[in-house]
């Protein structure tokens, strides 16, 4: 944690010292089970997002239950989910779930840290792999569902670290 960490904090005030996030990629958005969620601050494709997440000494995140969905589609929720090229206008989060081989097939799916791939929440016929999606992001369709997108698309991501700064 922090040099300066606080664990009844609620919001990001600038003053944490020695965290590993770096603050004009990410804002904390919030802790769940001794996990530590933070929200880019800008746009990104899942590539892109991939590579700050890991200079900030964590990862995109992963999910684990329903009760995590739940938590990291409220981290953004404006309450649109279309199907659109800017974060402005859908509530869409890249998470760290993607298809490594695009061979189109549910079974080829895993968390980008290597953890077991147990809990899926996909949104009406996806996985479609159409024109070799490979990217996930929740809030697809509706609140806290999952669509497979190409990389093509710029959205807000959502850190996730065992450990953080809060204050």
């Amino acid at each position: 944690l922090a040099e300066n960490y606080l664990p009844d904090a609620e919001l990001d005030d600038g003053s944490c010292t020695g965290s590993p996030v770096n603050s004009s990629d990410f804002t904390y958005a919030g802790e769940l089970d001794g996990h530590y969620y933070y929200l880019s601050n800008t746009f990104s494709n899942w590539e892109e997002a991939k590579i700050k997440c890991e200079n900030s000494s964590g990862h995109l995140v992963t999910i684990s239950d329903s009760e995590e969905n739940t938590f990291v589609a409220n981290i953004y929720d404006i309450g649109t989910y279309a199907d659109t090229n800017d974060g402005e206008t859908t509530s869409r989060l890249w998470i760290g779930l993607y298809d490594n081989d695009a061979s189109g097939s549910v079974n080829d799916f895993g968390w980008i840290t290597g953890e077991e791939f147990t809990f899926s929440n996909w949104h009406g016929d996806e996985p479609s792999n159409h024109n070799s999606e490979r990217y996930v992001v929740t809030n697809g369709g509706a609140f806290g569902y999952w669509v497979d997108k190409t990389n093509a698309y710029n959205y807000y991501s959502v850190l996730e670290l065992e450990t953080g700064c809060t204050d």
